[in-house]
């Protein structure tokens, strides 16, 4: 796993978790947080995989599986007795990029970065176009839906 170092992934609490490499096979790498105090079961799994379709297009996946902590309550401890740890549900993101064989790296590029973008919360954009025939300048404020806000409220973008 030497071609594999620690990923860093900030929460919504801005609380930096690390994920550490456990598998390096073929077209799949995965990451896992390692907590001491979480069972194997509740730690958090960073996953990317590619592969090439037969069109010849290229896959790209990462997907990001958070698992959510079942309390004792939930689990049916009435005594208080420790019991196994398990999730209640897991919360699953998933990126998937295809890439067609005549992409170039900065196309590639491009649509991370805009997909980032949208995922963060872009909200404007702002830019100066410069029309050719005339030679002027205007600025151009467009907004985006907030897909952040979107998934986090669960509603359709506004």
């Amino acid at each position: 796993m030497a071609d594999m170092t620690n990923v860093l992934l900030q929460d919504d609490t801005d609380t930096t978790r690390t994920f550490v490499p456990v598998v390096n096979e073929g077209k799949m790498r995965v990451w896992r947080t390692d907590v001491l105090e979480l069972s194997i079961v509740l730690q958090d799994v960073l996953t990317y995989t590619w592969e090439q379709l037969k069109s010849g297009t290229y896959r790209l996946m990462i997907k990001l599986e958070v698992p959510i902590a079942a309390t004792p309550a939930i689990m049916g401890d009435p005594d208080g007795y420790a019991v196994a740890p398990k999730a209640a549900y897991t919360s699953v993101g998933i990126f998937t990029l295809f890439a067609p064989e005549r992409s170039t790296a900065h196309d590639r590029a491009d649509i991370v970065r805009m997909m980032a973008h949208a995922i963060c919360g872009a909200s404007a954009v702002a830019d100066t176009i410069v029309n050719p025939a005339t030679g002027a300048a205007s600025a151009f404020v467009g907004g985006s839906s907030n897909i952040q806000e979107a998934f986090i409220r669960l509603r359709h973008p506004t």
